[in-house]
């Protein structure tokens, strides 16, 4: 694969491109616990893969949308969407709600997308962090660059401490818990707590 230089606590050293997870301004953002696979003591898929938690709260919210969102309006997308505004600053997205006419022309190409989705969901991350303060950090910073890109709202789901924030255009974030009502869209509304109930999931 190939390999590109970067520089990393004023040294050289050859990372795989494989491991980057994000790109903000030219820089890489790698995946977490991305040292053990260069000290080959894990291979690739095992950073790279989402917690059993994590798959399931996505599948959740997507089975939710898809069940009650406009199809014909809107197109719900996931899997590690690449949102791409700029050459070197792009993001992975869980979850991203666009606009159905918007994205059309981008369906059939095999490329990051360039317009941003309307609505994004997270769960957690799977970023290397420690170049931040904390991960709190990041995530504020990932939102901020996607509010600052075009994306209307946000919701980010916290496993560790069952913690939902919300970011949205031109109002004060909050932060709340995962029995909180959405608002999603078009007065559609979610809560995460009742949706794991439902599927008979224990929640301490």
């Amino acid at each position: 694969m190939k390999t590109k230089t970067i520089t990393k606590s004023s040294k050289q050293s050859q990372i795989p491109e494989y491991l980057i997870y994000e790109m903000k301004d030219g820089k890489p953002i790698y995946y977490k616990n991305y040292e053990l696979v260069l000290n080959k003591k894990l291979p690739p898929e095992a950073i790279m893969g989402s917690s059993a938690l994590q798959s399931f709260i996505i599948r959740i919210i997507i089975q939710f949308l898809l069940k009650n969102l406009d199809l014909k309006q809107y197109e719900v997308l996931s899997n590690e969407i690449g949102f791409q505004w700029d050459k070197g600053s792009w993001r992975n997205l869980d979850i991203a709600i666009f606009d159905k006419k918007a994205i059309l022309p981008y369906l059939s190409k095999n490329e990051y997308i360039k317009i941003p989705p309307i609505i994004v969901f997270e769960v957690d991350t799977k970023a290397d962090t420690s170049q931040y303060p904390d991960i709190e950090f990041y995530i504020r910073d990932k939102i901020q660059d996607l509010l600052n890109h075009g994306v209307q709202k946000i919701f980010w789901f916290t496993t560790h401490d069952k913690k939902i924030l919300i970011a949205e255009q031109n109002k004060n974030w909050i932060i709340t818990n995962w029995d909180f009502d959405l608002n999603i869209i078009d007065n559609l509304s979610f809560n995460l707590y009742k949706a794991l109930l439902n599927e008979k999931i224990p929640l301490e």
